[in-house]
């Protein structure tokens, strides 16, 4: 794996954020990041020799407004469209272009990888 971890574009790696409608859609699509336990459950497959995968899910953004609760002035969230997933890749491991429909360029991400 790189030693060099970042959420911006790097020669070593690539980070794939995907929007699909839901997940049933996402493990159709990308189904060869799923394994089946010991009862043959679907699970993500989270990592491998050369990518790793983030199965976000459903999204919430500030609304910008806020509202007191208890006496405490907070935040107001609103759910964002769709099911999220990022996908970290590198050496020759290539993005499945069957979900290339799905991919989105959040600005900024909510959700991104550890550095």
């Amino acid at each position: 794996m790189p030693t060099t971890m970042s959420t911006h574009p790097h020669p070593e790696y690539m980070d794939l954020y995907y929007r699909f409608p839901d997940e049933a859609t996402a493990r159709n699509l990308l189904a060869a990041y799923l394994y089946a336990d010991e009862d043959d459950t679907p699970h993500w497959q989270t990592a491998g020799d050369d990518f790793a995968l983030d199965p976000v899910g459903p999204l919430s953004a500030s609304t910008g407004e806020t509202e007191t609760v208890e006496g405490i002035e907070q935040p107001v969230y609103a759910p964002l469209p769709g099911w999220h997933l990022n996908l970290r890749t590198w050496g020759e491991h290539t993005p499945p272009p069957a979900a290339a429909d799905y991919l989105v360029t959040p600005t900024p991400p909510l959700r991104v990888w550890a550095s």
